[in-house]
Formats: structure tokens, sequence, C-alpha cells
């Protein structure tokens, strides 16, 4: 088919970014999940509390930019050599929705954002991080070069602990029943593409 056309349009797709086993505790305690899980979870679960592994959960952390705006020299590169020094765009608003959603359905629900940045880029995307604000979402910042360590005490529940740049580097251990990890994505290869339009 010939079409005679002024423009074309590629959308190559994305891959989420799998964390390393042991980054951030994920693979070492299941009670470490991807945004994505959570949401699955969410969209499973009907009752009153939010439940994981048959316990009700009582706090949650969710932790931004795992996979996203990474350091050479910090983080561990990917398998091609690189490491994912960008921002992905779309982790910041889809983890503030799940904070939302999570303090709708579940209102006696502890929920802790811990974040490098915030950034809202879409249209209307600063209301939800307003909306979690007003609904005592508790906000914890850290540095891309201090990242919050994921450990479990002796009963092996999980402590969160970060250095809180809101109250100027003072350290803070959380423990949860849940830690969410919203991870960035990546492009997928597009070389033959690249070769097929030149």
């Amino acid at each position: 088919i010939d079409l005679n056309v002024g423009a074309v349009v590629v959308a190559t797709g994305f891959r989420t970014y799998e964390p390393r086993r042991g980054e951030l505790g994920y693979g070492d305690f299941p009670q470490v999940i991807t945004l994505a899980q959570l949401t699955r979870l969410l969209a499973l679960q009907d009752g009153v509390d939010l439940m994981w592994q048959d316990r009700p959960v009582r706090s949650v952390a969710l932790i931004h930019c795992v996979g996203s705006r990474q350091i050479d020299g910090v983080h561990a590169p990917q398998p091609d050599g690189s490491v994912n020094n960008y921002c992905s765009r779309i982790c910041c608003a889809a983890t503030l929705h799940a904070a939302n959603e999570l303090r709708r359905r579940f209102p006696k629900l502890h929920i802790y954002n811990l974040h490098e940045d915030i950034r809202t880029y879409g249209r209307g995307q600063e209301a939800l991080y307003t909306e979690a604000s007003e609904n005592f979402v508790r906000f914890l910042r850290f540095r891309s070069d201090d990242m919050p360590q994921v450990a479990a005490d002796e009963s092996g529940a999980l402590l969160v602990q970060l250095n809180d740049r809101l109250t100027w580097g003072r350290p803070v251990e959380i423990p949860v029943d849940l830690v969410v990890l919203a991870t960035g994505v990546m492009p997928n290869p597009i070389d033959d593409i690249i070769r097929l339009l030149k």
C-alpha cells in the first residue's frame, strides 16, 4: 500500500525497570513489590483492609525513582553498561495517584512517600500532590546518592531508613508492612525501526 502522508508517528513502547535482587530489598523480602504489582493488588482487593500474603497492611512506603535518575558510579549499570540517568516522567504522578487511591480505600493506612523530587509533568497532575498532602500522606525526601535502605528487624518486620532532606538530613527509621518501588521505564530497542525509517 502506498500512502502519501505529511508525518509518521513512531510509537516504540517501553519496558518497566526490573529492580535487581537486593535493590531496596526487592527479591530479598516478599513485602517489597513494584508499583505495577500494587496496582494489580488493588484491582483484586475489595475488603476493608489492604491485605498482603494473608496479613493486613497497616503502613506502606512508596519509594520514587527506582531505575530512574541514576548516577554513574553510584548506581549499578544496566546489562548494556549504562545507567538510566533520565527521569521517566510518569512515575511521580502514578505514585501520587496510588497514594490517593490507598487513602480513599483504606483511610486508616499510614502512607509514606519517599522521593528525591516530585515531578508532575501532565496537566492537572499537581492536584495529585495537593490531594496527597491534604490527605496526610507523609512526604520524606532523599538524595539520589543517598538512597533509602530497606532492612528487616529481628521479627522480620520491614524498616525503611533514610536521611530526610526535609529535616536537614535527620536520620529517620520507618517500620512498614509493605514497600512499593515506583520503577521507571526504559525504551524498547528500536535499531530495526531506525534502519527501516532511515
